[in-house]
């Protein structure tokens, strides 16, 4: 996995979107625009982590919106 070297968030959602899903500080899963800002110890931006679904975890999210199943 590459990282992107990005120094804030602002370019890290104009180099992978705002809708990227990510791993949040806390592990859930979130877009990028939605996810918590959070840096290092020497205060450089810390680029959370890029969700890569598993093929169930697609096929899951393919079924829901298929059968028009909410979670709310």
């Amino acid at each position: 996995m590459s990282t992107l070297n990005a120094i804030n968030r602002d370019d890290d959602i104009a180099s992978r979107g705002e809708l990227c899903k990510v791993h949040n500080y806390d592990g859930n899963i979130v877009c990028l625009k939605d996810a918590k800002i959070w840096y290092n110890n020497d205060g450089n931006y810390i680029e959370p982590r890029i969700y890569e679904p598993q093929f169930f975890d697609a096929f899951f999210d393919f079924f829901k919106r298929s059968c028009c199943i909410h979670n709310e």
